[in-house]
Formats: C-alpha cells, structure tokens, sequence
C-alpha cells in the first residue's frame, strides 16, 4: 500500500541517516584527487617515501616470524607458449558503454560475457586469454572451473553492467545470491597481467547508491552485491598490474589459497562528486584471502572497508598463515586487517613498510561471534614500519569486530546498532560491544609505529577469561592524539597483558610500562590553556621521572583540553 511504502522509505531513510551519525566526523571534503592521478603517483612512488621520512636506515626483518622468502613460488609452467585467444578478434564487442539502460546494452553484455565464459573454458596449459586496449561491456556471471597455467592479459577495461534486475543470481547454495563478476574455481601455475594496467570496472555505484543517492542502494540490496574478483582453491598464482575500480561488493577475495602474490595492483571503490564520497561504498574490501604463503606488496587501495583482510574460511576451517604484506599505500577504509575470524587460527603474519592516509581505523584486529564451541586464535603477527596519518576513529583497533549485523526486525536504530559482536555506535549511544570469550590474541607486536592525529589513539579488548597474552609496543608513538569518544587521549585498554617498551607514547594503561623514559624526559612538553583553576604554563620542562609522570603525561593533561602531547625525539639508530 502507499501508507507501507511511505513507512518503508521513512524507515530506510532513518537507517541511511544513522549510518551517517555513527561514523563519528562525516567529512563534507571530497578527494580532488583522481583515480587516475592516484595510480600514476604511485606508480612513481614505490617505495613510499611519502609518509616514511622518517623510517629511513635498515629495515629490521620480522624476528623469523615470516619473510618474503618463505615465499618460494613455483614458475608457472610453459605460459605464452600455447595459442593466444584475441578477445575481440573471436567477437567481442567493444566501444563506450551506454550512459542509459536498454535492450541494445544489454545485447552487448551479454553477447560479450558468453564470449568470455566460452573462451576461459577452452583454455589449455600454456593459453593466452588476451583483452586488447578497448573497452568491453559484459554482463557478470563470469566463470570458469579448472584453469592451469594459463595467462590472462588485460590490456583493455572489462566494464560490468549496471542493470542490476538482469544480473545472473544463484551462488553458493543461494540462488538470490547474485553471481560475482568473475568466479574461478580451481586456479592453478597461472598468471593475470596488462602490458600496462588493465581496469575491471564493477560500476559499484549502481549497487551502493541503488543509481540514486547514498545509501539508498544499501538500505535496499544490504550485501546482496557480486564481488568482482573471486577464486577458491587457487595454488601459484600471481596477479600484477590490473586497476579493480568500484566494485559492488569486494574487490578481490582469494578463498582457499595458497602461494598467492598480488603485486602492482590499483584497487578504489568511491562515489565521485558527491560529500558522502568517503563513506558511501560499504564493503567493497581491497584484497581478502584465506590460506597460506601469501605476498601482497607496492598496491595502493582507496576503498570503504578493509583494504586488505587476513580471512578465515569457515565451510572447510581454513585459516591463514604465513603473510606478508609490505610497501602497500591505502586512502580512507579500515586499513590493514586481521578478520574478521571466528573458529579458526590465523598466524604468522607481517605487515611493514606500510602508509594509511585517513584510515577510519588503521591497525585492525577482530574477532566475529564465535560458534558455540571451539576457539580462535590469532597469534605471531607483526606491523612495522607504519604510518597512520589522521585516522578519523582509531589509530589501533585490537578485539571484537566493531560491525552490524544478526539483528532480523525492521527497527532502523538496531539495524544500525545491533552489537554484532561489538555495536558500530559503541561507545556514543547505549550500545553494547561483546568481547568473545573464546577469541584469543597472543604475541602480538607493534613496532615503529607512527600515529598523527587520530580521533582517538586506539582500543585493545581482551576477554576476561582469556586475555590477550605477549601484546607489546615498541617505539609506538602517537601525535596529538584525540579524546574521543572516551574522554582521554590514552587507550581504552581492558583484558591485555603485555609491555610498551622504547620510545612508545602515550603507554597503554594495561600494558607494563618499560620505556625509554631518560630520552623522553630530555624533551620539553609545550602545555596550552587552563580550565578551572589548574593553569598551564607555556612551556613546562621535564626534569625527573616524577614531574614527567605528573606534569607532563599525568593528570593535568585532562585539565588542559589541549593536552600535553611531547615530541617523538629523533633518534639516530638504525631500525
């Protein structure tokens, strides 16, 4: 009835307005920089200097934990060698994709997307699938069983539909679940590739917005959007070179995978033009996987989710294990995670030689609802040399996945704020953050970790039967670190047992505090303003422990809003 489909749009529309509450600081600011101008910098940047002036000298190795050779890929046998499959030499249709919908596109897409299924079939080992540089418009649905030792080069722009009422559903065992853009099942010794770089264009915007406005196509599709890229069960293969640009849902998602390395990738997924540009494309994750022997390095990932995810998966209890993960540049999203895991075990994992810019976390540690038995465990992960320039939330996030979701009413507010396990509008409103009791964190390490300008320096949640264990920060330094939403700059830090050692500030209240403090106390803490009738002076120096812990770094510091926030002092040491 009209009366329902009034109620309905009111409801999805409260829900859109939440969703924008909640993200704390909705920045009216969009990036005048373009994706194209993005790609090309970091082409030019691929050691990221940016951000890393002052991570210079030798970078140490990850303490044994894991390094690049453990890595030992197997050459993928005879590629090239085989016949070459010419996309639009069998047929493929190119040219610009029409700006409106109709029969006449959709002909296009289809025509070209059975091409393209057809032709991923017929390859043989040593077979070529080449996309020359046009443009070719396909519908998704793309896949394909059993490749070996085969090469895929685009050097052209795969563009998927946005007629979402015609895409292929049925996967996974669902059938309203929609098809992904490209599914490959059983990927082995193979290689994706461009000569320069290849784009496969998702139009995500048709899925987000719902070809309207933000959020609109969120309230009405949720997370029943196609990914753009999805193997299971691949085994030595290496993909370089390609931009994954708006995708629905997730970018590229590895299941089951081992001996992976991604290289050289460009991965965005935002609105252009519109003040909600760096929120309104939820979920399109940069790169999730879950295996074994991965290498993910020189990408830059500009997305409104996790950038880059160590997954689980849970239909064959896989975890992860043995990563790498280094001189990656993010913009916006969640940074680089671990999770979300539930009943599994991910491990030996480094990340290092790593920029985020506007992260809305940067350092992301989480733990799902666990199943009724069993445990998870993540344990030996390293993140080094890392920049976190202005978080707008957390600087660090380690315990329960701060997410929605597992609430099945119509009450916009708990849709939005169901603790699932802990509420995306925890702390601010009467909401509720679960820590599993059974997810356990042991020997983690922060090292060479430099923070500017977050919301708030980070939280650490450890269950109170099981806390983390072998949690330590080393030379973990925060730059003018925010009060929201807990009303302190220091961490909120419950269930945690570790130290904070070297040049580490501010030290987390859980941890034992075992740092350099001669070479702190040598550094000047510039106090500003007073509150009530505690006044701070100009300039106060830092003689002794004592007026260090009480003047600088203590109780005053909540009198004087502005805070007392020292320098990181230079040290002349090799890292």
């Amino acid at each position: 009835s009209m009366a329902q489909s009034r109620t309905w749009l009111r409801d999805a529309c409260l829900a859109a307005l939440l969703v924008t509450v909640v993200t704390w600081r909705v920045t009216a600011f969009r990036s005048d920089i373009k994706d194209e101008a993005l790609a090309a910098d970091f082409r030019h940047e691929s050691k990221l200097q940016q951000g890393h002036a002052s991570h210079t000298g030798i970078v140490r190795a990850a303490d044994g934990i894991f390094d690049r050779t453990a890595v030992s890929y197997r050459s993928p046998v005879a590629l090239g060698s085989g016949m070459v499959f010419d996309f639009a030499e069998i047929g493929a249709v190119s040219g610009a994709v029409a700006e409106t919908t109709g029969n006449a596109s959709l002909e296009v897409e289809l025509h070209n997307a059975k091409i393209f299924n057809e032709t991923l079939q017929r390859l043989q080992p040593g077979d070529t699938f080449y996309i020359p540089p046009h443009t070719f418009p396909l519908m998704g649905g793309i896949t394909a069983f059993n490749l070996t030792s085969v090469k895929i080069q685009i050097d052209g722009t795969l563009v998927f539909s946005n007629l979402r009422w015609a895409w292929p559903h049925g996967f996974e065992g669902n059938p309203k679940a929609p098809k992904p853009c490209i599914y490959i099942e059983g990927f082995y010794d193979s290689l994706v590739t461009s000569s320069g770089q290849g784009v496969i264009d998702g139009q995500g915007y048709w899925w987000w917005a719902g070809g309207a406005m933000p959020f609109v196509g969120y309230a009405i599709i949720g997370e029943k959007r196609p990914r753009m890229f999805h193997t299971l069960s691949s085994e030595n293969v290496i993909v370089e070179r390609i931009h994954f640009k708006n995708s629905p849902f997730w970018n590229f998602w590895a299941q089951d995978t081992s001996f992976l390395e991604v290289r050289d990738v460009v991965i965005t997924a935002k609105l252009e033009s519109s003040v909600f540009s760096d929120i309104a494309a939820f979920n399109t994750d940069g790169i999730d996987f879950a295996g074994s022997n991965v290498w993910i390095h020189d990408c830059f990932i500009d997305v409104q989710d996790d950038c880059i995810a160590v997954k689980d998966y849970m239909q064959k209890g896989i975890g992860s294990s043995n990563v790498l993960v280094e001189r990656v540049r993010t913009h916006h999203g969640l940074g680089l995670s671990i999770g979300s895991i539930k009943n599994n075990e991910v491990r030996n994992v480094t990340f290092r030689d790593c920029y985020m810019e506007k992260p809305t976390k940067g350092i992301y540690i989480k733990f799902r609802k666990l199943g009724d038995s069993g445990r998870g465990l993540i344990h030996d992960v390293r993140y080094e040399n890392i920049v976190i320039n202005n978080p707008s939330q957390y600087g660090i996030w380690i315990g329960p996945a701060q997410q929605a979701g597992g609430y099945k009413g119509s009450n916009p507010y708990k849709i939005v704020c169901n603790a699932n396990p802990c509420s995306l509008c925890w702390p601010t409103t009467s909401s509720e953050c679960h820590r599993p009791s059974l997810g356990l964190f042991d020997n983690i390490v922060l090292r060479n970790v430099t923070i500017n300008s977050p919301e708030h320096a980070g939280v650490l949640l450890g269950s109170e039967e099981h806390p983390m264990t072998n949690i330590v920060f080393e030379d973990v330094w925060v730059n003018n670190p925010g009060y929201k939403p807990h009303g302190t700059p220091n961490y909120k830090c419950e269930g945690v047992q570790g130290k904070a050692i070297g040049l580490t500030w501010p030290v987390p209240p859980c941890l034992q505090d075992e740092t350099d403090k001669g070479q702190l106390i040598e550094r000047d803490c510039k106090w500003r303003g007073s509150l009530g009738s505690k006044h701070c002076s100009p300039s106060a120096s830092c003689q002794n422990h004592g007026s260090w812990s009480e003047n600088c770094l203590g109780i005053r510091t909540a009198w004087c809003k502005t805070g007392c926030f020292p320098k990181k002092p230079e040290v002349q040491t090799a890292r």
